[in-house]
């Protein structure tokens, strides 16, 4: 890998070369030579489940975007990608190539995620879920003592949002909460952001949070701090989808401790009937073993026996 140190500013395709930039530096690199007999079976299917996994973070950032500005470094993009299809290798069970991303997989990776790599949230946010869609994100008291503030920073506003997505689908659903701004002089306290999502149970649920500084000026207004050392923005749960309970059959009941059952008309009918059935064959078999025995007995003689005692009777006239 070529770096250009001089004056000479260039990005894009040059004839074989290409130029692009890697943070405050120009790099340049060959263009590659792809051919059909380049890429083994093995990384296409690499190629592809890298694909699904940076298709699914794009479906994160949109959502992101259009419940408020997300606050991000410029690494942003491929550290999410690298962690996702973290969690998409971590599927055992699917095969090479069909993996998918798993919601205790996504838990696992995707947790303490920060999307600024340069800032870093300094306490830990518990997250509690309720029925009815009911999520609760609570701050410890001393949030706002250990936050790391800007030089001219005036006052924060903590924003929390909780989004159900399906990675492989794009169907999301998302909810936000903000608080007011809140002046950095005053003691800390415990605080709790609530938010109510209406999702599916099958969905998991990606709780972040981001805190933004602004500073007040003269006149009264307030304007957001640029400072990107102090814009905390992260991944505090993942909330695996609920366990969708299956509805109980009406034609049989679950069976009790006492070990009876009880069952639907119509398999009360079906069992009488193989009773009923099975009662009359048993009388059978008696009146046919009863019959037998009153037979009376056949009287057999030996042919054997016979020619001897003709025999005997001649010797004797």
């Amino acid at each position: 890998m070529a770096i250009l140190s001089g004056p000479l500013q260039l990005e894009g395709k040059v004839g074989g070369m290409i130029f692009y930039k890697r943070g405050n530096k120009t790099c340049c690199r060959a263009m590659p030579q792809y051919t059909p007999e380049s890429m083994t079976a093995a990384s296409k299917q690499s190629a592809r489940e890298f694909g699904r996994a940076s298709k699914a973070g794009k479906l994160l950032r949109d959502a992101l975007n259009g419940i408020w500005r997300l606050q991000h470094d410029n690494t942003m993009v491929n550290r999410l990608n690298k962690a996702l299809y973290t969690a998409l290798r971590k599927d055992p069970a699917h095969k090479r190539g069909a993996r998918i991303i798993t919601p205790v997989a996504l838990q696992e990776t995707l947790k303490n995620f920060r999307f600024n790599n340069k800032a870093n949230l300094p306490f830990q946010a518990q997250t509690i879920r309720k029925p009815g869609g009911h999520i609760q994100v609570v701050l410890p008291p001393d949030w706002l003592t250990v936050l790391k503030k800007p030089r001219y920073a005036s006052h924060v506003q903590l924003q929390a949002a909780a989004i159900a997505i399906d990675l492989e689908t794009g169907a999301c659903r998302k909810v936000s909460a903000a608080t007011e701004c809140i002046s950095i002089d005053l003691p800390g306290d415990t605080l709790t952001l609530n938010m109510q999502l209406q999702a599916p149970k099958a969905m998991p649920v990606i709780v972040m949070i981001q805190a933004r500084f602004v500073m007040e000026e003269t006149d009264g207004r307030l304007y957001p701090s640029a400072q990107k050392s102090c814009l905390q923005s992260c991944v505090v749960a993942v909330l695996l989808p609920e366990k969708v309970q299956q509805p109980e059959n009406k034609g049989m009941k679950s069976i009790r401790s006492t070990g009876s059952a009880k069952f639907h008309p119509k398999q009360n009918n079906t069992l009488q009937k193989k009773k009923e059935e099975k009662t009359s064959l048993l009388h059978k078999t008696e009146h046919v073993a009863i019959a037998h025995s009153n037979a009376p007995a056949r009287k057999t003689v030996s042919t054997r026996d016979d020619e001897k005692r003709r025999q005997h009777s001649r010797k004797n006239t």
